[in-house]
This record gives C-alpha cells, sequence and structure tokens, in this order.
C-alpha cells in the first residue's frame, strides 16, 4: 500500500494526465497541477534525501545547467519581450527536474502511474475516435479520420498525441510483461493495446510511427532470445495488422509517398502538400521542408557556433536567413527549424548543444542500458527521434511533455547500494487488478 505522501502524489499526477487533453486555451488548470506536483516533490522527502539524489543523477544536473544557460541567453538577448515568453514556456524543463529529480519513484508508485497513464491516454483516444468517426459519417469523408482531424475533439497537434500514444502503448505492454496486471483487466488492456496501435498508425506521425515499429522489433527479437513460443506468433499477427492497415487507411500511406519527394528549391512557390491530396514534385511537403530549413539552420549556426543566438533574437535571425534564400514558404510562415537539436546548437552554439545532448539523450541512455531499464530506454529513444523532426522546446505542451517524462525515467533509477544505504527500503511492485 502507498503512503499518505505517495498517494497524494499519485493522484496528483494522475489529475495531471488528464489535463493534458483539456482544451489549449485552458492552461491554467494544467499549471496549478503542475505547481502542485513541484510543492509535494518539494517536501517528499528530507533535504539530505534530495541533495543525494540530485547530486547523483547526472541527467537532471545537466537539465538544469541547460536551463541555467537559457536564462542567460534570454538576458542577453536584444527582444527582452520574446525571449521570456519563450522561457516561460520551457519552463517545465526547470520545474520537472527539481520535483522529481530529487525524489525517488519507487516500484509501487511507478506501477500506478504508468496505469493510469496508459488508461487515461486509451480513454481520450477512444472519445477522439468516436467523434471522428461521427463527424466523418455526418460529412461522408473519410479524412476525419487521420492526422490532426482525428485529435480535432481535444484540439491537439497529431504530433504530440502520437507521441502521448506512443508511450502509452510502452506502457501497456510493459505492465503486461511484466505481469502487474491481472485478472480481467490483463484482457483489456491486451485489446486497449491493439486500438492504441490502430489509432496511432491513423494519428500518421511518420516519425512515432517509425519508433513504434522498432521498438516492436526489439521486443520480438527480445522474445525470441529468451524463448518464447509466442515471439512468432506475434511476427505473423503484426505483419497481418500491418497489411491490413495500409491497404485499409491508405491515406496515412499518402503521408509515406513525400518522402518520394525530398528535392527542394528555396524558390518554389508551390502549395504545401497535404495526406488527402495527391503528393507530387511540386509541392512542398514535410520531408522537403524539414531539409530545407535545417539547411539554413545550419548555415546560421555555423555563424554562431560558439555563443549561439540569444533566445529571443534566434527566430529574428531565421527569418533574416530565410529571406536571403528566398525561401518564402517558410519565411512568410513564420516556421521554426522542426528540429529540436538543432535549435539548440544554434541558440546556444557547441557547449549548450552538448549540455542538451548530454541531459536529454546520453546520460538517460547510459543509465537506463546499465539498470537494465527498456521501459525507460524506449521512452528516452522515442523522445530523441520526435526531437529530430520537431521543436518540441518553443511550445509549452512540448515543454511539459519532454520536462516531466525525462525527469520521471531518471526519478524510478535506483542508486548504487553504497549511496542508498540510508534511503528507506523499497517494497514489491504493486500488481495492478
Amino acid at each position: 500500500m502507498l503512503v499518505p505522501k505517495e498517494k497524494f502524489l499519485f493522484w496528483l499526477t494522475v489529475a495531471f494526465f488528464a489535463t493534458l487533453f483539456l482544451p489549449p486555451e485552458m492552461p491554467v488548470i494544467n499549471n496549478i497541477l503542475i505547481g502542485a506536483i513541484f510543492t509535494v516533490c518539494l517536501v517528499f522527502n528530507p533535504p539530505a534525501e534530495k541533495w543525494l539524489f540530485l547530486r547523483n543523477r547526472r541527467a537532471v544536473l545537466f537539465m538544469l545547467l541547460f536551463f541555467i544557460l537559457q536564462l542567460i541567453s534570454a538576458a542577453t538577448s536584444a527582444d527582452h519581450a520574446r525571449a521570456w515568453s519563450i522561457l516561460a514556456m520551457r519552463s517545465p524543463l526547470l520545474i520537472f527536474p527539481l520535483a522529481l529529480g530529487g525524489i525517488y519513484v519507487n516500484s509501487r508508485i511507478k506501477s500506478r502511474m504508468l496505469f493510469a497513464y496508459a488508461v487515461i491516454v486509451l480513454v481520450v483516444s477512444v472519445c477522439c475516435g468516436a467523434d471522428a468517426v461521427r463527424r466523418s459519417w455526418v460529412h461522408h469523408d473519410m479524412q476525419w479520420l487521420y492526422d490532426d482531424s482525428l485529435t480535432k475533439a481535444i484540439g491537439r497537434s497529431s504530433v504530440y498525441m502520437a507521441q502521448i500514444v506512443v508511450i502509452a502503448i510502452f506502457c501497456f505492454v510493459w505492465l503486461l510483461h511484466k505481469g502487474i496486471i491481472k485478472g480481467r483487466t490483463r484482457l483489456l488492456a491486451g485489446f486497449g493495446t491493439i486500438f492504441l496501435v490502430l489509432f496511432h498508425f491513423l494519428l500518421a506521425s511518420r516519425t512515432s510511427l517509425f519508433v513504434l515499429y522498432i521498438a516492436a522489433i526489439g521486443y520480438v527479437f527480445h522474445l525470441m532470445t529468451r524463448g518464447f513460443r509466442s515471439a512468432m506468433w506475434l511476427i505473423g499477427s503484426g505483419l497481418l495488422v500491418s497489411i491490413t492497415l495500409f491497404f485499409t487507411f491508405p491515406k496515412t500511406m499518402n503521408r509515406m509517398r513525400q518522402l518520394e519527394y525530398l528535392h527542394f528549391d528555396y524558390q518554389s512557390r508551390g502549395l504545401e502538400s497535404h495526406y488527402n491530396m495527391a503528393v507530387d514534385s511540386s509541392q512542398w511537403n514535410g520531408a522537403n521542408f524539414r531539409l530545407a530549413a535545417w539547411s539554413c539552420g545550419w548555415r546560421v549556426a555555423r555563424q554562431h557556433l560558439l555563443a549561439g543566438v540569444p533566445l529571443g533574437d534566434k527566430q529574428t535571425i531565421l527569418r533574416q536567413e530565410y529571406k536571403a534564400r528566398d525561401f518564402m514558404f517558410a519565411y512568410v510562415r513564420n516556421r521554426n527549424l522542426h528540429n529540436t537539436w538543432l535549435d539548440v546548437l544554434v541558440n546556444t552554439g557547441i557547449a549548450g548543444s552538448a549540455i542538451f545532448l548530454l541531459a536529454y539523450l546520453v546520460l538517460p541512455v547510459w543509465i537506463t542500458i546499465r539498470q537494465g531499464d527498456w521501459l525507460g530506454l524506449a521512452i528516452v529513444g522515442a523522445f530523441a527521434a520526435a526531437l529530430s523532426t520537431e521543436n518540441w522546446i518553443d511550445s509549452s505542451f512540448g515543454s511539459v511533455l519532454l520536462g516531466f517524462w525525462l525527469s520521471l525515467v531518471s526519478a524510478w533509477q535506483t542508486l548504487p547500494a553504497a549511496r542508498k544505504a540510508t534511503l528507506p527500503r523499497e517494497e514489491p511492485a504493486v500488481h495492478c487488478p
């Protein structure tokens, strides 16, 4: 059983998960819960224990160091208003590492949190799916079943929702694999996972689909090495389901066809490709636009490799580069770089980029591999891929997801035996009903 402080943290986290799906124009409730989680974590354990965790979690220390660099970058910006506005959006990158980085999320809380998260995501996905089917029926148009149209009910971009769903799939699979989910709930979780895989396919996020299928292949190979006979059944059923999805929902494949047209011309005034229209070489699509934008970003980065471009002036400098290349498609639409790693390099230079890589990729991967935490590794890998095609930290919602999950993965890692001798003894993981 959870002790009172653990129950309080758990229920606050459940409420936080639920508020992720409130309309974007209602951020106050979510912000209040983030503040409440921070406050509870602040008094969750003694200062000495908190300091023990913080100083031994190097990834968290580098997260905090990166935010200090952001403060310096904002202070040195010419456009102070924009700089502090961006910094406010990125504040979860400070709040969650400070809050979760100083506590230990034991197996009792972890299993409950992951189960609650997966169930909430499943319920929201079912509601979004039902709403999309209704719209498709009323308008006699199947396009309502795809991409951003699928999440219109909650007003969230399919890119973010795909990341949310893929983590929920990881959670369900981990809980099932560990035998934490028991009884009838196990069967329901299995069917829920299948539904989430279908829902994720319809969201048509190429990067997230790639991550999910790579993770699935890795999981099957893991089962095969352990001698599980079910591995072959999973391979066969997975192939059958994949083929069925590709033929039943061809508009997702339309997103994949954009990868056939990678050539770009900065001066092109072509239309922006959409999954509900025929794809051709005259259009700007998600793939060739990113290649063009990354080329511009890399040129700006090379000109400011040491110190980077101050936070408030970054978009202005980037737009100047767009204009210099007559890249009006990006200039008029005020597009960002659609790559968080590159954006950080432009903003903070080589040193800041190295700190960000250590905080959000290298050190989390190292600790999860060392502790055999394949769930944590899968979550870190999913974010690493997502950060490669979108600028997550230029939106408050992206910063919330990134800050929370990377901090939580650090929070459930155990310390070496010599360093955790003074910590309370952990009880076995709880089984969900």
